[in-house]
């Protein structure tokens, strides 16, 4: 039985690319191509246009050529290699994370008339950070021990317009009414996605809580208390 070839364009057709991108990948040695006499036009046995849709698959993927040409070899784990490339990118997004911070910590003190060129930037934000935990823990601790006056010490003029005092007490009461018996202080840490949010977790005898802060400078404009199922335990 004469085995089936595909045309060139077949084949940009079928996957939606170039004749320049196919030819690329053949100088590169990832894919093949069979010569059909006398025209010397590029076709493609059934192997070979399977062998194409796996490379644009791994393309999609972001898998540099160096690491197809590894699989294909066999000289390699399909599975560590797509471990290998979430871990690069999650790389990536961490230090996009942290120059999106910085600029926001540049624009916050450019409207307030500071020269940012007098401080460097990264020890601006890690004393931001440090002084945030301080206050995100300072204001944790008088939640558990009743001392509401201090959390609108650190609220911004808006949300403690939103919020007075008097709505604070009853917000906690409801908020602490099924927990039961204070247990123990939980983790306190900056939230990856958004680190102008930071998070303190509260463990009582029936339900554990989270406490969430969002901080604009070094006030709190954000605050939430949220029961935590046990599945996030």
């Amino acid at each position: 039985m004469e085995q089936k070839l595909y045309d060139i364009t077949e084949i940009c057709r079928m996957f939606g690319i170039t004749s320049r991108t196919l030819r690329f990948y053949e100088e590169k040695g990832i894919v093949q191509s069979t010569t059909v006499l006398p025209s010397a036009r590029r076709h493609y046995t059934e192997a070979q246009m399977k062998n194409i849709r796996n490379v644009l698959v791994l393309r999609s993927l972001g898998l540099p050529l160096r690491t197809i040409v590894e699989l294909q070899g066999e000289k390699g784990s399909l599975k560590e290699a797509v471990l290998h490339r979430r871990g690069e990118i999650f790389a990536s997004l961490e230090a996009k994370v942290q120059q999106i911070n910085l600029l926001e910590e540049a624009l916050a003190s450019i409207h307030d008339g500071v020269d940012i060129f007098q401080d460097l930037p990264t020890a601006t934000l890690r004393e931001n950070r440090r002084q945030r935990e301080q206050i995100a823990s300072e204001c944790t601790r008088a939640f558990v021990e009743g001392r509401t006056e201090i959390l609108h010490t650190h609220l911004s003029e808006k949300m403690q317009a939103y919020m007075p005092e008097s709505a604070y007490v009853a917000v906690c009461a409801d908020a602490l009414a099924p927990v039961g018996e204070f247990v123990s202080y939980g983790a306190l840490y900056q939230n990856r996605r958004l680190p102008n949010v930071f998070i303190h977790e509260l463990h009582y005898q029936l339900l554990s809580l989270r406490l969430e802060y969002v901080f604009h400078k070094n006030k709190i404009c954000g605050y939430w208390i949220r029961y935590i199922e046990e599945s996030e335990q």
